[in-house]
């Protein structure tokens, strides 16, 4: 109800702009309204007229007038044909009654004989080009005689009146729908008017037919790269509506808090060696259930908007795809860059090289993972079971990844070489050991052999060439990395490229409108 609260004058602006929107724009809207002017009732190319709870009417605004007509309702000369029909939906009566009865056996009709739908949308031309046609043709000797030139002249006038009223901003352009007036030379129409009047009906529909219709059968109705950004800007507003909120900023900073607390400026000594497993192993998994999480739920929000919008023409799934795919990840990345910035330098476990890299690392896992959790969303339609989908697939990533226990079945050590979490932990850890300096031996003892043959006073000696003896590789000889840094991040990428490709697949196949 745009004009609720507005008079007439400001009422009758707003439509034009309204209208401006969607003639430019291509899009449609859907307009309640109560008591229009007569010059904003003929501004709508569609009417809907409900009363008692019924569909009353359906279609043009001029034509509605001539329905109530032949419904017995006549509206007199000068009056407001908004306020007519609105008055006789509220008195209802046997009167209106006929109105309902009457339009539902026209929808009848149509149903039962779905190719006079067909034509139904100008039904009021063609009754209008009979009417000319009687008056410029008439019958001598048996035979029809027409006078072609004002035949002529009287059809392109009923024909251009139609298609102003279908489209007023098409009118005036060069090849919008008007054209049709000039093109139906093309389809010999005008010889064929000194036969009978009627046979001039289905040539003449078949133009307009064509040349209406034909041109967005194989188009799209805006550009691909109109359909990106537009659709780009929703999904980057929808996405930040969900994540950046308070509740996630307190959610945040509470964990924040407590992983800085936990693992506050850990001793770079053979005795926390654990502390900073356990610290990248935190960081991997919980980035990795957030952005799984949170690109599952985001889009069975907006699957039914999707499915409508599609099945109307809208928009390519490819645009859809890398609107939503690239548009997302800024909202995505903020979150973890903040938490692991915060975290990393009150933990102490590294310098500026080593925070730089491990911060790529955790950036590309949480794409990644964002990506596995869009597809989980898309393929999965029912949003609790695609929760558990996910809770599922991420647990057995942390079980099976070799993280609680070494001695995984055989035919289930696979499952590691497609977890994100593994690739992601091995590759923060190689960072940290390799670019960190050597850990100092532990006092008590030491389970590694060049740290063994220490006696206790070079163990506590303030020189660190004596005891800080555990190089990186030592301390990762434990933990079974075979790959490289860069290895891990290129299977990281490739892993989330596969599962991009399937969320195409997914919004193509999975999602089609019934």
């Amino acid at each position: 109800e745009p004009t609720s609260g507005l008079d007439s004058t400001n009422a009758l602006n707003l439509m034009n702009i309204l209208r401006n929107i969607v003639s430019t724009e291509n899009r449609m809207a859907i307009v309640s309204i109560h008591q229009p002017s007569s010059k904003m009732f003929y501004m709508f190319d569609k009417l809907i007229l409900l009363g008692n709870g019924n569909l009353a009417y359906f279609g043009r605004p001029t034509e509605v007038l001539d329905f109530f007509d032949e419904c017995g309702l006549r509206c007199v000369g000068h009056y407001n044909p908004a306020d007519y029909i609105l008055e006789k939906a509220c008195e209802g009566g046997d009167d209106f009654d006929n109105v309902i009865k009457g339009y539902d056996k026209y929808r009848k009709s149509i149903k039962a004989d779905p190719a006079s739908s067909k034509n139904g949308e100008h039904s009021l031309m063609w009754r209008k080009i009979h009417k000319v046609s009687s008056f410029s043709c008439g019958e001598i000797n048996g035979h029809v005689n027409c006078n072609e030139s004002s035949l002529q002249e009287n059809i392109e006038i009923v024909i251009t009146n139609n298609c102003n009223s279908l489209n007023p901003t098409a009118a005036t352009a060069k090849n919008g729908n008007c054209e049709t007036v000039t093109a139906f030379n093309s389809y010999g129409v005008w010889p064929e008017f000194n036969s009978h009047a009627t046979k001039i009906d289905d040539s003449l529909e078949a133009g307009v037919e064509y040349s209406v219709d034909e041109r967005m059968k194989h188009s799209w109705p805006t550009s691909f790269f109109t359909q990106y950004t537009t659709i780009s800007r929703r999904s980057f507003t929808q996405i930040s509506r969900f994540i950046l909120t308070k509740l996630k900023l307190v959610q945040m900073l509470i964990m924040v808090t407590v992983v800085s607390a936990i693992w506050f400026q850990i001793p770079r000594q053979e005795e926390f060696i654990q502390s900073i497993f356990g610290f990248y192993f935190f960081i991997a998994t919980f980035w990795s259930f957030t952005p799984m999480f949170d690109a599952c739920i985001s889009f069975p929000l907006e699957r039914i908007v999707f499915v409508k919008e599609r099945s109307a023409g809208m928009f390519r799934i490819s645009s859809y795809f890398l609107a939503k795919a690239t548009s997302e990840i800024p909202v995505f990345l903020l979150w973890p860059a903040l938490f692991y910035t915060i975290s990393f330098w009150c933990s102490g476990v590294g310098g500026l090289l080593t925070y730089v890299t491990t911060l790529i690392v955790l950036l590309v896992n949480a794409i990644t993972v964002q990506a596995l959790g869009m597809f989980i969303g898309v393929s999965v339609k029912d949003f609790q079971r695609s929760v558990i989908v996910a809770s599922v697939t991420m647990l057995s990533f942390m079980l099976l990844g070799g993280f609680y226990n070494q001695n995984i079945p055989n035919w289930l050590t696979w499952f590691r070489f497609v977890s994100p979490v593994t690739y992601t932990y091995s590759a923060m850890l190689t960072i940290n050991f390799h670019n960190g300096p050597p850990l100092r031996c532990g006092i008590a003892s030491s389970a590694f052999r060049v740290c063994q043959s220490l006696n206790k006073t070079e163990l506590l000696s303030s020189n660190s060439s004596l005891n800080h003896l555990i190089t990186g590789e030592m301390a990762l000889s434990t933990m079974q990395i075979p790959l490289p840094v860069w290895q891990n991040v290129i299977i990281l990428i490739v892993i989330g490229l596969v599962f991009r490709l399937l969320v195409y697949y997914a919004l193509r196949y999975l999602n089609t409108p019934q």
